[in-house]
């Protein structure tokens, strides 16, 4: 089935970008969840749960209670990894492009670029 028929007609392109936005910010979807790196989804709810919990555990008599878990504490850091051009390198491939000169898919030089402009 396509989408179309499941959806009975057709979203434009920001429509489909905004509902997709929505859906990788919200907290209580699985697709949310897991951008931000979380096990489970995290209502708002919870959140209000295990700050009362936590408050509960601190004036009770417990001796050093230990805060409720929350996913955020469990997500996996993320790493970019080093660079793998230098920032001339970088400077040059941009002023290749805005002048039209640069060839896709093809990396220019390892070797040193040109100065800079002096108006950027």
């Amino acid at each position: 089935m396509s989408l179309d028929v499941a959806l009975g007609g057709g979203m434009s392109l920001p429509e489909v970008l905004a509902l997709t936005e929505q859906l990788l910010t919200d907290q209580t979807s699985h697709v949310g969840a897991a951008h931000a790196g979380w096990p489970h989804p995290w209502p708002l709810e919870a959140n209000v749960l295990a700050d009362v919990y936590d408050l509960l555990a601190i004036t009770g008599r417990v001796k050093n209670p230990k805060p409720y878990s929350r996913p955020w504490h469990k997500a996996k850091a993320r790493r970019r990894g080093t660079p793998t051009a230098t920032r001339l390198q970088v400077r040059a491939m941009l002023e290749a492009m805005r002048d039209g000169t640069a060839t896709p898919g093809r990396p220019l030089a390892a070797g040193p670029a040109k100065a800079p402009r002096k108006d950027v």
